[in-house]
């Protein structure tokens, strides 16, 4: 993080921000913490004669980590400069191809 904060030349304010959501995203109560054991019961409902996926685990709980980075990428693209935005899309976009992006 540290890193792409210096390549978009972040400012200390705009750090700080991001910080604080960060920490605000954190303290809040989300499902993923109890997908461990929906994670085992769907494994054990592997194993038997029934198995339906949305009885065991609803399709949303396993995306509660892309909710969340996408939480963020909402708190956070607004403080970006359209210079730092159109920087960190290609950055984005490298990624997506499969190519390093630095």
């Amino acid at each position: 993080m540290a890193k792409l904060a210096a390549e978009l030349k972040l400012t200390d304010d705009q750090k700080a921000k991001i910080v604080e959501a960060v920490r605000a995203e954190r303290g809040k109560d989300h499902p993923q913490h109890a997908q461990h054991g929906k994670l085992e019961a769907m494994l054990t409902a592997f194993k038997s004669d029934h198995f339906k996926m949305d009885e065991v685990a609803p399709n949303t709980e396993f995306h509660e980590p892309i909710a969340r980075t996408l939480r963020l990428a909402e708190i956070s693209v607004p403080l970006l400069t359209p210079e730092q935005r159109t920087l960190l899309a290609a950055k984005i976009r490298a990624r997506a191809a499969g190519q390093k992006g630095d």
